[in-house]
């Protein structure tokens, strides 16, 4: 019975695997570093950012994700650096996956009002399930409750490394970027065999329009934000996103 139960776990998983896709915040330039290496430094003030998500708060075991960021700009060098880590949970079992990401980018200057900022992203990662929690109805227990077939023990967690990359030309009012992360399309098998994260690509851009440009000097002016952006990552997810934000 145990081994029919795993044989349906790791279907569930290797179907999973095949269609996964990263977790995403919908409010996405609120996670400037989550979204693309080339954010990196892009403010001349140091930057720490703290993101929450929770997915269906209703369900038992929800989806959680976590992020936090912290990047500064040396104008010496001209240079970005900084650091995201993540980590995101779901499930009864406690699927977890935490990873850590340092970053760089670097300031060009194309013109006296556009600036290219490519970046680059190095991370490792971990993910995996706590076994203690699984309740196999194979007959076989220990006293707290715990299978003892030997075939659980193939399920483990799987450590990995990472790497991205990408780019944005802004100015002062408009911005266009790409971004390009698990270029190297990471192994996340938990059964020992290969089960690869595919390659996610975003475009995104947006611009900063003035709600005024009359004659008067005025200290703070509002403004809106309309932006995009066009996720794809593998064959079976692509999303496109369009929003507007009032300053």
């Amino acid at each position: 019975m145990v081994r029919f139960c795993l044989l349906i776990f790791t279907g569930l998983i290797v179907g999973f695997a095949v269609q996964a896709q990263d977790p995403q915040f919908s409010q996405y330039y609120s996670a400037p570093l989550y979204l693309n290496p080339g954010f990196t430094g892009i403010t001349p003030q140091q930057r720490i950012v703290v993101n929450h998500r929770i997915q269906w708060p209703n369900l038992p075991q929800a989806f959680a994700t976590y992020a936090a960021s912290y990047d500064i700009f040396v104008e010496e060098l001209r240079s970005g650096f900084g650091v995201v880590a993540t980590r995101d949970k779901m499930g009864s079992a406690g699927w977890t996956t935490t990873t850590v990401n340092g970053l760089y980018s670097f300031k060009v200057k194309l013109s006296e009002n556009l600036v290219f900022s490519p970046g680059i992203s190095f991370g490792y990662g971990i993910n995996g399930l706590d076994r203690t929690l699984l309740r196999l109805e194979d007959g076989l227990r220990y006293r707290d409750g715990q299978s003892v077939d030997p075939e659980l023990n193939k399920l483990g967690n799987q450590s990995y490394f990472d790497f991205g990359s990408g780019f944005i030309f802004y100015n002062r009012n408009i911005w266009l970027g790409g971004a390009f992360h698990h270029m190297n399309q990471p192994n996340l098998s938990v059964l020992g065999d290969i089960s690869r994260l595919p390659m996610k690509v975003s475009i995104h851009g947006g611009a900063k329009i003035p709600l005024y440009r009359g004659p008067k000097t005025i200290a703070k002016i509002s403004y809106l934000t309309p932006s995009f952006i066009y996720r794809q990552q593998g064959p079976a997810f692509k999303q496109l996103d369009v929003g507007i934000n009032y300053h």
